[in-house]
């Protein structure tokens, strides 16, 4: 029974008073320790405040609790990537796929960039998949795709080196590349490749003008102007300004999921949707 518990037994002529004190008003009264967890109902909200699972992750009381000393507690939130049990779920970091996830690829913050091409994480270790025009010759993903196929150095393929008597790397219609003496008329000569400064990104509008080798997305060259041609890795270019390619993460409160999404007030992004933070 709840409540104030008044009791008089009088033994042998003798007193014996008994002072209870209201269960919720005891200290230990809101806590019950089982096998090292604790969960905690405080008893008197306030105003506007919901439940919430108090386990032992993190030292987070509620209102009008106090743990004790050798307790810990946790409040749910939402997970993160951090090695924690931020949910109290029992589980830590199971909302992340290390396996397959660019940005936490093998271990949390783990990001794969793409310089030159769109990366992969497979099997927990990055990968690249390179830009049409372009490889990765030195297996570095620092770097990423750093070759120009189009160069005498590396003509279609790395290591592929143009010969003096034909110094000159040109690809063709049909997409294949070959070594020429003399680049033809409406071809440029640029860093030892004749290239059309029309369509090639190493090269768009003239000789070094290279378009941005963006480690999310790839851009392309057409009419001789840059433009971003695709955006990865929760990425997407939200300024419309190919010198910087896509710039923007579509993984924040003020672009969740796409360009312009952002999360309300009490809300966080979180896999591209805005969710509501639980309640302390």
């Amino acid at each position: 029974m709840r409540g104030w518990v008044w009791g008089m037994v009088l033994m042998g002529g003798c007193g014996l008073t008994l002072d209870l004190e209201p269960p919720d008003q005891r200290p230990d009264a809101a806590a019950r320790e089982d096998g090292g967890r604790v969960e905690v109902d405080s008893g008197t909200r306030d105003a506007g405040e919901t439940d919430a699972l108090v386990t032992r992750d993190a030292a987070r009381p509620r209102d009008g609790f106090v743990p004790p000393d050798d307790a810990e507690v946790c409040v749910a939130l939402a997970e993160s990537c951090n090695a924690l049990d931020d949910d109290c779920d029992g589980a830590a970091d199971e909302d992340y796929d290390f396996d397959t996830d660019i940005r936490h690829c093998g271990a949390c913050d783990q990001v794969c960039e793409g310089r030159g091409g769109i990366p992969r994480c497979e099997a927990g270790a990055c990968r690249i998949q390179c830009d049409p025009g372009r490889a990765d010759c030195d297996d570095s993903l620092d770097n990423g795709c750093e070759a120009d196929l189009t160069s005498a150095t590396s003509c279609g393929a790395c290591g592929s080196v143009c010969a003096a008597s034909a110094p000159r790397c040109v690809r063709n219609g049909a997409g294949a590349f070959s070594c020429v003496s003399m680049c033809d008329a409406d071809l440029a000569t640029c860093d030892g490749a004749c290239v059309d400064t029309e369509t090639n990104a190493s090269h768009c509008g003239g000789c070094g003008n290279a378009c941005f080798l963006d480690p999310h997305g790839m851009l392309a060259c057409r009419a001789g102007v840059c433009e971003v041609e695709d955006c990865g890795d929760w990425h997407d270019d939200c300024n419309d300004d190919p010198s910087d390619g896509c710039e923007a993460s579509l993984q924040t409160n003020t672009n969740c999921g796409s360009c312009g999404a952002t999360c309300g007030s009490g809300q966080m992004c979180l896999g591209g949707l805005c969710v509501a933070m639980m309640a302390d």
